[in-house]
């Protein structure tokens, strides 16, 4: 509630209408109430819900009331807020008003990367989204907590969207960082090749990618390419490096962390979940991932890709082995640099996984008997996220 009783009630007179979804009437109690005094719980949450439903009115009325811009409710704030129903009018409105254009969601996502993973929305319409955020100064390509960039998710949504090409050939256009996507902008260069999308390998590459290994990590991508009988993509792989932009990123020098040697060696997973004694089945284990409200809401899943990330889950090995944790299946392998090692209290250790170029996320190693777990440390995503598993060192 505001300072003043008159306040106060508008507020609540206001509510009322919202929660009725009587916009009209809402905007009516809005322009006869008195300036906002003060931007409280309640007028944030009526600000952030209008964002978030592409209220242009009601959501000038409460900037001219006085509103401020800036609030944030967890993971919410009125800028990526306004991507949820898309509104070009909400967004102008927000920026002239000074909003931050720093500003992320709960998942570490920006503004764009909503606009490039929204297949509901017209190009047309994100084309002009995108422009209008870039005109403003909006990063186009922040990473979020799972080391992905707005031109990541945009590639990845191309197997279900394929229009999408036109909104990453814009994106690309208004200047996102192809270096600062997923290795070097090599993740979204293995998804292209998958997709067999020619074009969008060329203009991934034209735009500075980094040459990665297939996704099995032995093979080079142009034999990866061969080997699923894509010709014309393996040619402009061939010839992507002549000038040399294309070469992967450089290796960090190593710096063997200490703290992390007693741990060195290869692991499999033991399937509990969020620490619960009994050992579950790979299939419960991932049921219960996908299921976790602070993660993502139910999928809904075909048989056939059930059991394939069953299948996956199952043949998932760990290695620690000096600076690096390296994660991979039968055909695909992730590897991360581990930094700022120390000694945990009670065993283990606590360290930085550095999961993108200049992005690291704190995680800590636990000892659980003769099993181990990494959790990450990070009070936004109380859950285990994708470290969700104990680990048991291999006998060799």
């Amino acid at each position: 509630m505001g300072k003043s009783p008159a306040n106060a009630g508008a507020c609540q007179r206001v509510t009322a209408r919202v929660e009725a979804n009587d916009w009209r009437g809402a905007i009516r109690e809005l322009q006869l109430a008195p300036p906002i005094e003060k931007t409280t719980s309640a007028w944030r949450d009526l600000f952030l819900h209008a964002c978030s439903r592409g209220q242009a009115k009601f959501v000038q009325l409460l900037i001219e009331q006085g509103i401020n811009v800036n609030v944030r409710k967890g993971g919410q704030n009125a800028l990526c807020n306004a991507m949820d129903m898309p509104s070009l009018p909400v967004l102008e409105l927000l920026l002239d008003a000074g909003i931050r254009r720093d500003l992320r969601d709960g998942y570490r996502r920006g503004p764009a990367f909503h606009v490039c993973g929204d297949t509901d929305l017209s190009e047309k319409a994100a084309i002009s989204l995108l422009e209008r955020l870039a005109e403003a100064g909006v990063p186009l390509d922040g990473i979020d907590s799972a080391g992905l960039t707005p031109l990541d998710h945009a590639v990845t949504m191309v197997e279900y969207t394929p229009r999408l090409t036109r909104r990453i050939t814009r994106l690309l256009e208004l200047g996102a960082r192809v270096r600062k996507a997923k290795l070097g902008g090599g993740y979204a260069l293995q998804i292209a090749v998958d997709l067999k999308q020619a074009e969008l390998v060329q203009q991934l590459l034209a735009h500075g990618a980094a040459l990665p290994l297939a996704p099995n990590g032995k093979d080079s991508l142009e034999e990866h390419a061969r080997a699923k009988g894509l010709a014309r993509i393996a040619k402009v792989l061939q010839t992507a490096d002549v000038s040399g932009i294309n070469r992967p990123l450089p290796r960090r020098r190593k710096q063997h962390p200490a703290a992390l040697t007693p741990f060195a060696g290869v692991y499999r997973p033991v399937f509990t979940y969020r620490g619960d004694a009994s050992t579950d089945s790979p299939r419960s284990c991932l049921q219960h991932w996908l299921i976790h409200p602070n993660i993502h809401p139910v999928r809904r899943y075909r048989k056939e890709d059930w059991d394939a990330d069953v299948a996956q889950l199952a043949a998932l090995r760990m290695e620690i082995h000096g600076d690096e944790l390296s994660m991979s299946t039968d055909d695909y392998r992730m590897t991360f640099v581990m930094k700022s090692a120390q000694p945990r209290a009670g065993g283990g250790a606590t360290f930085e996984l550095d999961m993108n170029e200049g992005w690291t996320e704190p995680f800590e190693l636990v000892v659980e008997r003769a099993n181990i777990r990494i959790r990450a440390v990070d009070r936004e995503f109380p859950h285990d996220r994708f470290f969700f598993v104990s680990w048991k060192r291999f006998n060799n």
